[in-house]
C-alpha cells in the first residue's frame, strides 16, 4: 500500500508540532517566571534570554500560543518581555499576550535611556530592540531628546498607531 507524500508530509508535521521549542524558562528568574505564570492561558512554549552586560535591562524572547504552519516547520508566535530592575512587563506581542501587562517605562529607567542597550540589541536582536524602542517612545515618561534620538535611530517606531497614551 502507498501512502500519498502529501499524507506523510502532513503527519510528520503534526508528530514535529506535537513537541514544543527546545528553549526553556526553567533557568529563568523566579520575578519572570511567576509574571508568565499570571499568563498560563496564552500558552508559553518557551523563552529565549537577551542579556544585555553592564545595564540592569534583561529581555526575553516568549514563543507562545499553538504551533503554526506545521507542514512547513512549526513556529509560534513571539512577544518580548523586559526586565529593569525589580520591574517586570511585556514589551510587544501579537494578540492573545495581555498588554494590559505592559512593561510600565518610567523615568527613573536610566539605563533603557542610554545608546548602550540599543546598540547591544542591534548585534542580538533587530525585533526585541524595536519593541523596547517602541515602549520607550510611547511612554509620557520618557525624555524628549532620547525620544528624537530613538525616532531617529530605529526605522518605523514613531507610528502613532503604535502609542496608546
Amino acid at each position: 500500500m502507498r501512502i500519498p507524500l502529501a499524507l506523510v508530509v502532513m503527519l510528520f508535521g503534526v508528530i514535529a508540532c506535537s513537541s514544543s521549542p527546545t528553549d526553556s524558562l526553567s533557568d529563568a528568574p523566579a520575578d519572570i517566571q511567576t509574571f508568565l505564570a499570571g499568563d498560563s492561558a496564552v500558552g508559553i512554549r518557551a523563552g529565549t534570554p537577551i542579556v544585555l552586560p553592564g545595564t540592569d535591562v534583561l529581555m526575553y524572547r516568549i514563543s507562545y500560543g499553538p504551533p503554526l504552519d506545521c507542514p512547513s516547520g512549526c513556529f509560534y508566535v513571539q512577544a518580548y518581555l523586559a526586565k529593569v530592575g525589580s520591574r517586570v512587563g511585556w514589551l510587544a506581542g501579537a494578540s492573545p499576550v495581555p498588554m494590559r501587562r505592559r512593561f510600565p517605562v518610567q523615568a527613573q529607567d536610566s539605563t533603557v535611556f542610554t545608546a548602550t542597550v540599543f546598540s547591544q540589541l542591534k548585534d542580538r536582536d533587530a525585533n526585541a530592540r524595536f519593541a523596547l524602542a517602541l515602549a520607550i517612545v510611547c511612554a509620557a515618561e520618557t525624555p524628549e531628546s532620547f525620544r528624537r534620538r530613538l525616532v531617529a535611530d530605529v526605522p518605523n517606531v514613531n507610528n502613532p498607531q503604535f502609542c496608546t497614551h
